[in-house]
């Protein structure tokens, strides 16, 4: 119990115990995959980041809550790309459903934001 409490401030405090900074809303980047990559998040991901739930794991909270408005602004670019290969390894996710995830890691890690969703396309 105690090495998850120390865990859990160590994501959420820095070394020196002061909190660790979130973006503001207003300084993210405008991404179009936000939702729709919540979307898939939701069904692949989320009995674990989602609050509330007696399968919600804290450990995977602090890394992102979908629950949140803006549910990845604690994600470091280690984890989004951490986040893209558990997605692209999964078989689980249809195609498209992956490619929206890829997209918005994509659009928040390296500011290519494709405007059109995998499932519009043709």
């Amino acid at each position: 119990m105690i090495a998850v409490i120390l865990a859990l401030l160590g994501v959420c405090y820095g070394l020196d115990g002061a909190p660790a900074a979130k973006p503001a809303v207003s300084e993210l980047p405008m991404n179009p995959w936000v939702e729709p990559a919540r979307d898939v998040l939701v069904q692949s991901c989320g009995s674990c980041h989602r609050p509330g739930l007696p399968t919600t794991n804290p450990r995977a909270l602090a890394i992102f809550n979908l629950h949140e408005p803006v549910w990845y602004a604690t994600m470091t670019d280690e984890q989004l790309r951490e986040l893209q290969r558990r997605i692209e390894n999964s078989s689980k996710i249809e195609e498209a459903d992956r490619k929206a995830v890829i997209a918005f890691v994509n659009c928040k890690l390296n500011g290519v934001c494709e405007e059109s969703h995998p499932k519009e396309s043709p």
